[in-house]
């Protein structure tokens, strides 16, 4: 069943949007959850269906670039502070400000830490005969931050564990909200693994339902 059908003002309780990559509520939202709580509660013959889940391509992405994030944060302390400090909490400068020689440093780190070798490569282009020699060396510099940078996002992904304990976290989040102070006991809450969750936009959108 929908829940728009069953209450008033229920049809925007009963759609749930979150950001990819986060299990957060929006206060809107967990308001409007907390009241669906309470118009359920009194109608003992109805149980809530929350779907658990997340979309591999807008949350796959998200918490790549999440998980890039912070592996790049990690060589940047052991390649800047040292493997002493690599634990800190110092302020880090922004990777894009650094020299590119620090940059390739701390790539190298990077690729290293991801894939357990160290990077090879591939040999630059030869540059044209009108190019300075100083002008080559910058463009074949680029080039190695350039396919660096590429490889080691290649290697920092999600995992598939990832996903299933971002869409774990979501479905327990909804049900708190729902919950919480309404008076609907949680044994009429259950949490669905086949539930509707699909992308709306960027976002990522659960579909509530009553059975």
């Amino acid at each position: 069943k929908a829940l728009g059908a069953l209450f008033k003002g229920a049809e925007e309780a009963q759609f749930v949007d979150f950001a990819a990559g986060s299990a957060a509520l929006d206060p809107a939202a967990a308001e409007r959850l907390g009241a669906l709580g309470k118009s359920l509660a009194p109608k003992a013959d109805l149980r809530l269906e929350i779907p658990i889940g997340a979309d591999p391509a807008l949350d796959g992405e998200a918490l790549a670039q999440a998980r890039y994030q912070r592996e790049l944060e990690t060589a940047m302390r052991a390649t800047l502070q040292g493997k002493k400090a690599a634990g800190d909490g110092g302020a880090l400068p922004a990777f894009d400000t650094l020299p590119p020689d620090r940059r390739e440093k701390v790539l190298t780190a990077l690729y290293t830490q991801l894939s357990g070798a160290p990077p090879v490569p591939p040999e630059p282009a030869e540059p044209a005969d009108d190019v300075a020699r100083k002008d080559a060396k910058a463009q074949a510099e680029q080039a190695r931050l350039a396919w660096l940078e590429a490889e080691c996002r290649k290697r920092a992904t999600a995992q598939p564990s990832d996903l299933e304990q971002l869409g774990q976290q979501r479905g327990n989040a909804v049900q708190d909200a729902v919950l919480m102070d309404s008076g609907l006991t949680p044994e009429r809450v259950f949490l669905a693994g086949n539930g509707k969750v699909s992308p709306n936009g960027q976002q990522v959108r659960f579909e509530l339902a009553v059975k």
